[in-house]
């Protein structure tokens, strides 16, 4: 379910003129209006630190007195507005306005201490008066505070579309769209806004986050996966990546996923996976090799090892085989897998390196994974290798039971073995 959450508004008026307000303290600290004013201002920023609201009202009153700086008159105001003091609030606003003149700023205070007490009516007719003189943004966001308030919620989009057209801000915006979705049940215009937002002005996290939601609740995959890829073009992140990555493998989009898994490097074994069922064995070999510097997992070296063999135009190529064979020997010596110790024998026994030590290996695997065709046509091709070919005719027997005798490698093997028993 979604929620609208209202901050309430001299929130927002506070933290703006904060900051403007200390960046004037600075500039005034050789301007002093009173002897202890640095101390009053020490004490009335410490005082909003500890949530002590109502003290930092009574300095910041001292400090407008003692200067009459009126940023210290509306530090008053907020403080007052913070600590829940909505009396105090609307006594100070009525005091000032009656003894110094017109004053937006203290205009507004006071709606926002009408709107807080439930005092609609007065408010209402308060903030419409400030709208016509001022026709300012946070005038518009009063008055539609105002109008939600009371739910009237088409009323309330009006003025929010007002304050919205001035500089097109995205969490006006936001609170639209969510009023318009969940509020007005005006689902087509909510996405409608968040999309011609998002196209003109930018996919920021908060609009396209907003809009993917909006999607993922019309069950739109579509939408949402071309929010997610916007959103990451403009604001690349983990977060977006995996979305999009989820939406590609529910949607078995194989060739889309590839190519955002070599954009976004955010999955880097589901990418060396899909390398390897390409056969883009170069590309594996390298990648494998990164993520064992990255990750220090030994798997990755044996991969790399296995992938620049694969690649190799020049198989017996001696430099890449003693460069594969290192490697190999130093993953078996960390983790004896059945895959790696076959492929270093039978990289031994092929080459004709050492083939009785191959096929040592090769026993090695097969201990493991006694049933393994692929291990039982290595040891076969080792006995072949040192004339043991009845032996290596058993084991190709059994071989060809699982495997048939399709396989290019089989049929190489076979035909070898039984042209050995002929000439034997």
């Amino acid at each position: 379910m979604i929620k609208i959450l209202f901050l309430p508004l001299f929130i927002i008026y506070f933290t703006a003129c904060s900051t403007h307000q200390e960046i004037d303290y600075a500039k005034q600290t050789d301007k002093k209006a009173f002897e202890q004013e640095d101390t009053y201002i020490m004490y009335a920023l410490y005082a909003e630190e500890k949530h002590e609201f109502s003290a930092a009202a009574g300095l910041f009153e001292a400090l407008y007195k003692n200067s009459a700086k009126k940023e210290y008159k509306y530090r008053e105001l907020a403080n007052y507005s913070l600590a829940g003091d909505y009396k105090t609030l609307l006594k100070k606003c009525k005091y000032y306005m009656k003894n110094e003149g017109n004053d937006f700023k203290v205009r507004r205070y006071e709606v926002l201490g009408l709107i807080a007490t439930s005092q609609y009516k007065s408010a209402k007719a308060k903030v419409l008066s400030l709208i016509d003189e001022t026709k300012a943004q946070e005038d518009y966001l009063l008055a539609s505070e105002i109008y939600i308030k009371e739910k009237h919620y088409d009323t309330a989009i009006k003025y929010l579309e007002s304050a919205y057209a001035i500089n097109y801000n995205e969490d006006i915006l936001d609170q639209m769209a969510v009023i318009l979705y969940v509020n007005l049940d005006r689902k087509a215009d909510a996405i409608a806004q968040l999309e011609t937002h998002s196209r003109l002005r930018s996919c920021s996290k908060k609009i396209c986050m907003r809009l993917a939601s909006f999607y993922s609740k019309e069950n739109n995959l579509e939408g949402m996966l071309e929010t997610y890829l916007r959103l990451y073009e403009s604001e690349p992140s983990d977060e977006v990546a995996e979305a999009i990555i989820r939406i590609y493998s529910y949607q078995n989009s194989r060739e889309k996923l590839f190519k955002f898994l070599q954009k976004s490097r955010v999955r880097d074994a589901m990418l060396l996976q899909m390398y390897i069922e390409k056969k883009m064995y170069s590309k594996a070999a390298g990648l494998a090799l990164e993520l064992y510097k990255k990750e220090g997992d030994i798997v990755y070296l044996g991969q790399n090892a296995i992938f620049l063999y694969e690649s190799s135009k020049d198989k017996s190529d001696k430099s890449m085989l003693k460069d594969v064979m290192s490697k190999l020997k130093k993953v078996i010596k960390n983790k004896p897998s059945p895959l790696f110790l076959n492929y270093l024998g039978y990289l031994m026994i092929e080459h004709d390196i050492q083939v009785k030590e191959g096929i040592k290996y090769v026993k090695s695997a097969l201990k493991i994974s006694p049933d393994s065709a692929f291990y039982l046509d290595s040891l076969a091709w080792g006995y072949y290798r040192i004339n043991r070919c009845k032996e290596a005719k058993e084991l190709m027997d059994k071989v060809v039971k699982v495997l048939g005798s399709d396989d290019k490698e089989v049929k190489k093997h076979i035909n070898a073995i039984e042209k050995c028993l002929k000439e034997k």
